[in-house]
């Protein structure tokens, strides 16, 4: 408990809090009173006493029950080596823009959360003006806030610093059905025919025929590619995320998004001749241009005439140029893979079939995504069957 004296210094009266700071250790705080020293000691230990009953003292910290923004904070630096850091990156938006600032004020400490606070801090973001345009988030916004905050009372819990998680039984917003853009066949032919002659034109053909993510187009290594078998397999990425400088880096990493996206496929005889050619302007780039040749990435497959990796946030940018340029439906470069994936759905309606191409971990994930497809192609078979038993067609065979 704090305590307070008055003591002299110089020709004046001052006051000396003394008290025990967040950590335990025991400080003092002195002020002037503006007295002199004859005559003042009762007045200036009035003002000391004031002074002692307007004093907050500091919470003590505990080590099994900090504050919840303190936390919050170790929980960064503990999982900053132990996550990718695309998710690294996004843990940290979450927490330093949104939970820091939102709990801060309120001084709450870990143990004392309850589902109540948690849904009320989910409640007056969504009905705030963080989104674009001074607009409320999209409920995919809200969901990346709650991963990052669930993750870190998961890991309390682990800890043994709380015994349950507040946000287990939030009511989150219902996710929007985002409808994705995609190409129909003639638009996507079109596409590839215009810009065969770019220097992204295979990159962008591999994709229109495997619907790869763009880490894994850029990812692929020769080694990779197996002509005598003709497959080729997808267990490299490159990805381009910011680093402790802030700047952004490119990430080459000999894993996949997940254990799914590690997959095999044949190759298409067009690209077994348009990877072959490549490997062939390689050698002849590597001779031209000798020491300024990048060698350091000669075991990629899509490079530029130098040798240089082809980076991911280039990719879009280009891709996103020539589709303009020519007047293309926008239809991001992302939603490459999702028209792969419709018109492979349309063809076959075998929903697994997708999955595995795609490389989804989960079957859900691709059926909530391509639902409406399959639904549509499902109707469009069913108005055939009515359509037909209303002209009899299927009367005998009742009969």
């Amino acid at each position: 408990m704090a305590t307070v004296t008055v003591q002299q210094k110089g020709n004046y009266w001052y006051t000396v809090i003394n008290y025990k700071d967040e950590h335990g250790k025991w400080k003092n705080k002195m002020q002037a009173t503006g007295l002199p020293l004859k005559g003042n000691k009762k007045k200036a230990e009035k003002i000391a006493m004031e002074r002692l009953a307007s004093f907050i003292e500091p919470d003590q910290l505990d080590d099994n029950n900090p504050l919840l923004v303190d936390y919050l904070r170790s929980w960064l630096t503990f999982i900053e080596n132990r996550v990718e850091i695309s998710t690294y990156n996004g843990y940290v938006s979450s927490v330093e823009c949104v939970l820091i600032p939102y709990f801060e004020p309120k001084k709450m400490k870990l143990k004392d959360l309850t589902l109540k606070d948690a849904q009320k801090f989910y409640d007056e973001i969504l009905n705030s003006d963080r989104g674009r345009g001074g607009k409320p988030p999209q409920p995919t916004t809200i969901r990346r806030y709650h991963a990052a905050f669930h993750s870190a009372l998961e890991h309390a819990i682990k800890m043994e610093m709380i015994e349950n998680n507040p946000t287990d039984r939030v009511d989150l917003p219902r996710r929007h059905q985002v409808k994705h853009n995609t190409f129909s066949e003639e638009q996507l032919m079109r596409l590839n025919n215009l810009i065969v002659n770019e220097d992204i034109g295979p990159l962008i053909w591999v994709d229109s025929i495997y619907g790869l993510r763009r880490s894994e187009i850029c990812g692929l290594k020769w080694k990779a590619v197996d002509f005598e078998n003709d497959v080729f397999t997808i267990e490299h990425t490159v990805i381009v995320a910011k680093g402790k400088d802030g700047k952004k880096h490119l990430i080459k990493k000999d894993r996949t998004k997940n254990a799914s996206s590690c997959r095999t496929f044949p190759l298409d005889p067009d690209m077994k001749i348009l990877l072959l050619e490549l490997r062939r302007q390689q050698e002849e780039n590597r001779k031209l241009f000798g020491k300024a040749y990048n060698e350091a990435d000669s075991e990629y497959v899509f490079v530029d005439r130098l040798g240089n990796l082809i980076n991911p946030d280039y990719l879009s940018r280009k891709y996103s140029r020539l589709r303009d340029k020519y007047e293309l439906p926008h239809v991001t470069l992302h939603e490459i893979r999702h028209t792969v994936a419709t018109l492979g759905l349309r063809h076959t309606s075998d929903m697994k079939a997708v999955q595995d191409y795609l490389g989804h971990s989960d079957y859900s994930t691709t059926a909530n995504i391509y639902a409406h497809v399959d639904s549509s192609e499902s109707k469009v078979r069913m108005a055939e069957i009515m359509s037909n038993v209303l002209k009899g067609k299927y009367k005998k065979n009742e009969e």
